[in-house]
């Protein structure tokens, strides 16, 4: 695993990503000895519209309810 300086951290900060992407996981050391590690989350191929239901899965009373009761808050 990659241990780098804060300061080489800042300086070279889209190669330690691309780094972290292929190893999985870096440490970036600041001078007064803390440490810290910079992980990748694993990447989905979800649509940022998964869970939300669509009106073509609505049934045609479901959305007249729907438009009704959007008309009764107004």
């Amino acid at each position: 695993m990659l241990v780098i300086s804060y300061t080489e951290a800042r300086k070279n900060f889209s190669a330690l990503l691309d780094k972290v992407e292929i190893d999985g996981a870096a440490i970036v050391k600041r001078s007064d000895g803390s440490m810290f590690r910079i992980t990748a989350e694993p990447t989905e191929s979800h649509s940022p519209f998964d869970g939300i239901k669509s009106f073509a899965d609505l049934s045609r009373k479901e959305i007249v309810d729907i438009v009704h009761e959007g008309r009764s808050r107004k």
